[in-house]
């Protein structure tokens, strides 16, 4: 069983199953409209992220089966850096930036898609956000409209403010590029979703060439380029993760030779059955 929910490890391990888990890249994402003010400034971008605490988010909604996020890509990945920002609870830090910014008495929508463990976390985030002075309302949409309804848009038209999903692009691949291209690539996510292309080409157009130019390059250079990647996204924030989730796999101990895998999916090479 893949994706074993963290309060059910108790429950298998009770059974005879063996649980077993591995951190990977999966993770909660909050994207914000950059196309509306104030979203536009990372300053309040980045006060979002300093007033939600995810620390507590993993511990009471994930019973620990996470890491609060640290830079884009997940602590244990090859090319993990510890980002130039990372953001811990500091309600107070949040509120000057949105004083700095010149932003008071927002009142925002959070989009949260309807995965249970996505929108069980939405009760500390409206809390965490109100107690630096921004008012919150919840609005839970099917994971299946999201897009579609609400964040697949033309500027003109673009009118949420942010939203609360899931994601976990590695099924795909571990390589930092397609995961950073995931979402902030020149595609749909950022000329549609996030607007980030649009609102703000200068620094899209930066992060790109980084990109670009870590893919040509090898050894401790290529990873000089994906600590810079990590640093601008840890500064831009236009769709970045609270948290990247440790997936827990359960099987039946008569299966040998089976090693969970830190993403979506079950990796069976080399398994057998015993009798």
């Amino acid at each position: 069983m893949e994706n074993v929910p963290a309060d059910n490890k108790q429950i298998l391990e009770t059974a005879g199953l063996t649980v077993k888990e591995a951190k990977g890249f999966g993770l909660a994402f909050i994207l914000f409209n950059t196309a509306k003010a104030p979203f536009n400034k990372k300053e309040v971008r980045q006060a979002f992220f300093y007033a939600i605490d995810s620390e507590k988010l993993t511990k009471n909604n994930m019973s620990g089966m996470a890491t609060p996020a640290s830079s884009f890509l997940n602590e244990g990945h090859a090319n993990y850096h510890k980002a130039k920002n990372v953001y811990k609870k500091d309600t107070e830090k949040a509120k000057k930036l949105l004083a700095d910014a010149g932003v008071t008495n927002l009142q925002v929508t959070l989009l949260s898609t309807d995965h249970p463990w996505v929108s069980g976390m939405t009760s500390q985030i409206k809390s965490d956000l109100e107690a630096a002075g921004v008012g919150v309302t919840i609005q839970s949409v099917a994971s299946s409209s999201l897009y579609a309804d609400y964040l697949d848009k033309e500027t003109k038209d673009a009118s949420f403010d942010l939203a609360l999903a899931p994601g976990d692009p590695s099924v795909f691949g571990s390589d930092p590029a397609l995961l950073m291209n995931w979402w902030i690539g020149d595609n749909i996510w950022t000329q549609k979703r996030s607007q980030w292309k649009n609102s703000d080409p200068e620094k899209f157009n930066q992060l790109q060439a980084v990109i670009n130019e870590a893919v040509t390059l090898t050894g401790a250079e290529q990873q000089k380029k994906w600590d810079e990647a990590q640093d601008i996204l840890s500064e831009e924030l236009p769709v970045y993760p609270l948290f990247h989730r440790t997936l827990l796999t359960a099987y039946n101990s008569k299966v040998t030779g089976f090693m969970p895998i830190a993403m979506t999916g079950l990796n069976l090479l080399g398994a057998r059955l015993t009798k």
